[in-house]
């Protein structure tokens, strides 16, 4: 991060540096998580490693949350953007939501977040839309086609893309 300072291009290049060094042990076990308390940064950050590792073949399961989104009503619309707007493009394995009040709150906001994109993306296939805005600035991403990563990794025949 010392070359590109605190900047989404910053956390992609540093983690997949780790991604590297883990690959040159015979570590394939990963999943990365680009979280940030700035919700514009994690979703540019997110993309960006979406797109990276897509171009290199490499198909790790992505863990989305923005850290300590806040409390109250802050917090939640903070992780709804970050969270929402990942899982709408189609990237995001898993999911935290991280509000800065007891966790036993966290877990209600996540579900509500999810069960919102999940229906948006029921409705979309539905009526045959594609499962993403095709206007994003940084890249097309549609929703991922329910394999998990380990799928992808051990059958030809499942998609390795994040774009289906």
């Amino acid at each position: 991060m010392n070359r590109y300072g605190d900047t989404p291009l910053g956390m992609v290049e540093s983690a997949l540096e780790f991604v590297r060094i883990c690959e040159s042990h015979g570590f394939h076990d990963l999943v990365l998580s680009m979280k940030a308390s700035n919700p514009k940064i994690m979703i540019q950050a997110y993309r960006l490693l979406a797109e990276r590792l897509d171009a290199a073949h490499r198909p790790y399961p992505l863990h989305l949350g923005v850290t300590e989104a806040g409390d109250g009503e802050d917090g939640r619309i903070k992780g709804a953007i970050g969270i929402g707007s990942l899982l709408l493009d189609g990237l995001g394995d898993t999911i935290r939501v991280s509000l800065t009040e007891d966790s036993v709150h966290e877990i209600p906001v996540a579900r509500a977040i999810a069960e919102k994109a999940m229906s948006l993306w029921k409705k979309n296939s539905e009526n045959g839309q594609p499962e993403s805005d095709p206007h994003r600035s940084l890249s097309l991403h549609t929703a991922r086609n329910g394999h998990s990563a380990s799928q992808r990794r051990a059958s030809p025949s499942v998609p390795n893309s994040r774009r289906g």
